[in-house]
């Protein structure tokens, strides 16, 4: 009798236990974007017919842009405490539409953390039967 109620209860336990998990809440990328943001660094690729002919690493110091991302789906960039361009943003899966005043779209790959936020993407072009590609990446730090 003691052995069947050691079982179940042990059973029990177990089953609540299994309930009450602690599963740590996934932040929303989104609002891990929400604020400023120093760029750390620019990386671009180009390529010709699928041949690297350039490479170029910018890095900046901090302060030199800035990138303000707001809650309202707005950003603004800063080069050296004045604004250089502003566009809206939104979130689709791990890709980041941009809109900017021109009614370009712009679609990066995107990271973000706490700390980090980097974004990537490419251009592609054709010309005279060549293909022009430029790949970029952008990263950046919390101000």
């Amino acid at each position: 009798m003691k052995y069947l109620f050691l079982t179940k209860s042990l059973i029990l336990f177990f089953l609540a236990l299994s309930f009450t998990s602690c599963e740590k809440e996934i932040a929303d990328p989104g609002k891990l974007l929400i604020g400023n943001w120093n760029q750390l660094s620019t990386k671009a690729i180009h390529y010709y017919d699928n041949v690297i002919i350039n490479e170029v690493n910018n890095t900046y110091s901090p302060g030199e842009y800035v990138l303000e991302i707001y809650e309202d789906g707005t950003a603004s960039r800063y080069f050296n405490g004045k604004i250089a361009s502003s566009y809206y943003w939104s979130i689709e899966g791990d890709i980041m539409l941009i809109t900017w005043d021109t009614g370009f779209v712009q679609k990066t790959e995107y990271t973000v953390n706490d700390t980090t936020f980097t974004q990537r993407w490419a251009v592609v072009e054709t010309s005279d039967g060549h293909t022009i590609r430029s790949e970029y990446e952008s990263v950046y730090s919390r101000a």
